[in-house]
C-alpha cells in the first residue's frame, strides 16, 4: 500500500467540505484509480469531473498537481509512490 496526500480546490473543497484527504491505494495505483477511491468515498463521480472519456486525456477545465507539478496528456502513465501529493482544482475557469 502507498499513502498519497490529497488536496481538495474550489468546488471540490465546497462540495465535499474538507481540503485535505489521506488516502491508502495499492502499490503503483493510478490516477484513474485514485479518482474510482475517491468515487467510492464520497459518492460524487470525479472521474467525469476530471477525464475526458471522449478524448481520453484529462479534461482541458482542471488543473491536477502531483508533488507541484502540473498532471499532462500522460497521466495514464502515473503510479504513485508513497508519500506523493496531488491537488485536485475541478472545473478551474481562466479568465482576462
Amino acid at each position: 500500500m502507498v499513502t498519497v496526500y490529497v488536496e481538495f480546490r474550489g468546488e471540490a473543497k465546497r462540495r465535499l467540505g474538507i481540503d485535505k484527504l489521506t488516502v491508502e491505494l495499492p502499490e503503483n495505483a493510478s490516477f484513474i484509480e485514485l479518482l474510482e477511491e475517491l468515487e467510492r468515498k464520497f459518492g460524487w463521480s470525479f472521474k467525469d469531473e476530471f477525464v475526458d472519456e471522449s478524448t481520453g486525456s484529462l479534461n482541458s477545465k482542471v488543473v491536477v498537481l502531483v508533488n507541484k507539478t502540473p498532471l499532462r496528456r500522460d497521466f495514464r502513465l502515473l503510479k504513485f509512490k508513497n508519500g506523493d501529493t496531488v491537488v485536485l482544482f475541478p472545473h478551474t475557469v481562466c479568465g482576462g
